[in-house]
Formats: structure tokens, sequence, C-alpha cells
């Protein structure tokens, strides 16, 4: 699940390069996960998206819900 949710949102990033990706490795940043989840109100799952519009979680998404499709249209909705 992790595997194909990577590969979604890389090829959502290579499609759309004007729109920030960053990524967050949870087992290299244990403590970071914490405090996004603690600022964001959603409990860590993983794999796991968030789409942010001025600092605020606008949609969000974990496992198979992970996809290109998902990041596009959240992305598209929060304008």
């Amino acid at each position: 699940t992790s595997f194909y949710a990577q590969a979604e949102v890389k090829r959502f990033a290579a499609r759309h390069p004007e729109i920030p990706v960053h990524t967050l490795v949870v087992q290299a940043s244990r403590e970071l996960s914490q405090e996004v989840a603690q600022w964001t109100g959603i409990r860590h799952e993983s794999p796991q998206v968030f789409v942010l519009r001025r600092g605020a979680v606008v949609a969000s998404d974990s496992h198979e819900g992970v996809t290109e499709e998902f990041l596009a249209e959240a992305v598209e909705k929060a304008g």
C-alpha cells in the first residue's frame, strides 16, 4: 500500500510541477510526524496525504485513498 501511494504522489508531482509536494518519512522523523498529527488534528495513518491551503488542511486521505486523482481533485477544489 505504501509503495502504491508513493507512486501515486510522485505521478501527481510530476504532472503538476507548479504545486509544492513534500514527503515525510515517518520512520525517519517520528517526532515531526507526531507534531503534524497534533497540528492538523488528524490521527496519523500510513500512508497518508494532506492537501493544505494557506496553512490549513482542506483534504486528507490514507491508504488506498492516496491517488493521483484524489490529489488533483482536492487541489482543484481548494482553488
